[in-house]
């Protein structure tokens, strides 16, 4: 059986129209829990705010209320709404949007909280965007490394890289990783010592341990340094802010070092290999030279002949 191929736009409108049979075979009335986005009274007669989810900000819905519904006081506050969902093209996009009919303000979710969330999901939205390649570089590599003082990650991940220890220009800080303030001071090192990879490790844990991971201070830090940034800092089920804003997130020190390893070694493959095809280039153009001259030579000497006869 021939398999049918489709155009990108095909595709597109077969998706949107799947989903919107969908949303309106189920249009029945919805109650969600989440946290309300940041409301801004542009002037519309409605308001259209995202609705993120209580666990995960990244996820979120779209709302549609009329202004005497949704209430610019309930930026940022946590919320059980009412609603009936529909689909909403946006630029070919296909986006559920909820249409509000009724708004609970709940106190489930600490406000200081739910506003630096907030604050922070607007900081991943600019920079997701700014996506950094791991760096090509002719000369060493300075790595500045972040780990903890008490764990045996410093072996696992040093375990992995030492292979290409004549690549790596290394600069260890070691810090009690449950202190901001000391993290903080380590990145601010790191950008004295002006390193190509800024890595920071630790081993797994309870989850409670890595809340000091979504600190938005420490999260702005981390952002406006130019480095490339890998983090390794717990295993699958322990996401933070700081993985999502790094330029490579690891599950653990030891991925962390297996990355590094592949990714060099990878580039000076590619340049040992470039070199070698830019001599047999040179070669290659040597010899054309060189067979050149000599069919000049016997056209001249065929000439020459020509004429003496």
């Amino acid at each position: 059986m021939k398999q049918e191929i489709l155009t990108v736009k095909e595709y597109s409108d077969f998706l949107n129209n799947t989903i919107e049979t969908c949303v309106r075979k189920n249009n029945f009335l919805i109650s969600l829990k989440g946290v309300i986005g940041e409301i801004e009274d542009k002037g519309y007669q409605k308001y259209y705010v995202p609705f993120y989810d209580t666990q995960d900000r990244n996820i979120f819905l779209q709302l549609e209320a009329i202004k005497n519904l949704l209430k610019t006081e309930y930026s940022n506050k946590a919320a059980i709404i009412s609603g009936y969902p529909s689909l909403n093209n946006f630029k070919g996009r296909p986006e559920i949007k909820i249409s509000v009919s009724n708004i609970e303000i709940i106190s489930e979710i600490p406000q200081e909280t739910a506003k630096q969330e907030i604050s922070l999901i607007k900081l991943f939205n600019k920079k997701k965007n700014d996506i950094k390649i791991f760096p090509v570089l002719n000369d060493k590599y300075k790595l500045f490394l972040i780990y903890p003082k008490s764990a045996k990650t410093l072996p696992d991940f040093k375990n992995q890289i030492r292979d290409i220890d004549n690549f790596i220009n290394l600069k260890e800080k070691n810090i009690n990783i449950m202190d901001a303030n000391e993290i903080k001071q380590a990145l601010n090192d790191s950008v004295e010592f002006n390193p190509n990879l800024l890595v920071i490790i630790r081993g797994g844990g309870d989850s409670s341990e890595f809340s000091i991971f979504n600190d938005k201070d420490l999260i702005e830090k981390w952002i406006n340094i130019k480095s490339f940034k890998i983090s390794a800092i717990g295993h699958s089920q322990d996401r933070t802010y700081l993985d999502f804003f790094a330029d490579a997130s690891l599950d653990t020190p030891t991925d962390a070092g297996i990355y590094i390893k592949e990714q060099i070694e990878l580039i000076k493959e590619k340049e040992i290999f470039n070199k070698k095809l830019e001599e047999n280039n040179k070669k290659f153009t040597n010899r054309e030279r060189a067979l050149i001259t000599v069919i000049i030579l016997l056209i001249i000497t065929a000439i020459i002949i020509f004429f003496l006869k």
